[in-house]
């Protein structure tokens, strides 16, 4: 079957839009680990030269209240809850929380790309059942966010 022209274009148009990561786009909104959860955040070097990439692990404290999950990486370095990966031009890191806490913490995740080189960033948290079965899976994109947007902590325990 031959689509005609102006759907064709129409479709490519939307899946290049889909694919295209934009220079705001820093951060995973949901990590989770622990609770029989663990992330694994996947980065790839989508320019033509080395980057050098930077992940922070945070809770709702932001970096006034560091998070520091047990990991393990497939390249790189760990310091607390930071992450450090020298990536050649295509390459593929992974960096994955073990999941060993017995509670449950959420919070999210911001990737930069010290020389605003272009990176393609995504997370699939997983839980698993205490047989080591995948029980759920969940896949985040990396999204934009402002930095400098304002955030009210709402306590509804009363």
């Amino acid at each position: 079957m031959r689509l005609p022209i102006p759907i064709l274009l129409l479709t490519l148009g939307q899946v290049t839009q889909a694919a295209t990561v934009g220079p705001t786009e820093r951060f995973l909104p949901l990590i989770q680990d622990g609770g029989g959860w663990s992330s694994q955040i996947t980065v790839t070097n989508l320019s033509e030269s080395p980057a050098q990439v930077v992940a922070a692990f945070l809770t709702a404290g932001g970096y006034s209240e560091p998070w520091r999950p047990g990991l393990k990486l497939s390249s790189g370095r760990a310091s607390g809850g930071t992450v450090e990966v020298s990536l050649a031009p295509g390459a593929t890191a992974v960096i994955e929380t073990i999941g060993a806490a017995a509670v449950l913490t959420r919070g999210f995740a911001e990737v930069v790309e010290i020389g605003d080189r272009p990176i393609g960033v995504s997370a699939t948290l997983t839980q698993k059942d205490g047989g080591g079965q995948i029980v759920r899976s969940i896949t985040v994109p990396y999204s934009a966010g402002h930095e400098r947007r304002s955030v009210m902590p709402l306590d509804l325990s009363d």
